[in-house]
């Protein structure tokens, strides 16, 4: 089967090259080695096609066992999120593998990869303390709905919360949701995520939660329960 996914693979690209005359194709996440290794198990293949100009687009269908789903961005799109520090399209194109690139995408791909590897910028002081202020009013709100329907969703909405700010207070890029807990190094904070994940007493989750909570704000002053009249971030649009 693993063949068969390849030379579906192989004929696929094919295709959007002689139809789109992209400026470059990638293969990205597990899938980007199923033109080197066509044995290797995987039968979701993700595709990033660079164009030159257009809007954002995006395909996913189903051929048989296998799925594709396929990201149209243009060269601006790309300059906007070297710009704007997008770590969710700076990381995948960082990790792929080329299967066609001109010399424009070699030129943009790689100057992603430089994005990427500097790092996101640090947040300042001020949105940190914002972060751990928001933080500890959410957590308050959690622990009022113990006994709601809702507790669970919002333990885990906190904790997805709360993880983001880990990452984004270390000035390490955010991971995907589907590994905010996997990229965790700390073996310590991980130890305590995966305890909270895996409880299903209301009133341990709870305090699980908070340890979290703790371990994460802590080093960077703890919980913050007032803010004094000073200038509150805020998107009014």
């Amino acid at each position: 089967m693993q063949r068969d996914i390849y030379e579906k693979t192989k004929e696929k690209l094919d295709f959007i090259k002689k139809t789109e005359k992209p400026y470059g194709i990638l293969l990205v996440g597990s899938s980007r080695k199923i033109l080197e290794e066509p044995y290797c198990a995987t039968s979701d293949i993700d595709v990033f096609v660079i164009k030159k100009s257009g809007d954002f687009e995006r395909e996913v269908v189903q051929d048989g066992e296998v799925e594709y789903d396929i990201s149209y961005i243009s060269c601006s799109d790309l300059e906007y999120a070297i710009e704007n520090q997008l770590g969710s399209v700076l990381s995948v194109l960082s990790n792929s593998e080329p299967v066609y690139m001109s010399e424009e995408a070699n030129d943009i791909v790689s100057r992603v990869v430089e994005a990427y590897d500097r790092g996101p910028e640090k947040k300042p002081e001020t949105q940190i303390r914002y972060g751990r202020f928001r933080l500890t009013k959410s957590l308050e709100t959690v622990i009022k709905r113990l006994d709601s329907v809702e507790f669970d969703f919002l333990v885990h909405n906190y904790l997805s919360d709360l993880l983001c700010f880990y990452y984004e207070s270390r000035g390490d890029w955010t991971p995907s949701e589907k590994r905010l807990v996997k990229s965790i190094e700390d073996v310590e904070l991980r130890g305590y995520v995966e305890a909270l994940l895996m409880c299903s007493e209301r009133e341990i989750k709870l305090k699980s939660l908070e340890r979290v909570a703790d371990y994460v704000m802590d080093p960077l002053g703890g919980k913050l329960y007032d803010w004094d009249k000073s200038e509150y971030p805020f998107d009014f649009k």
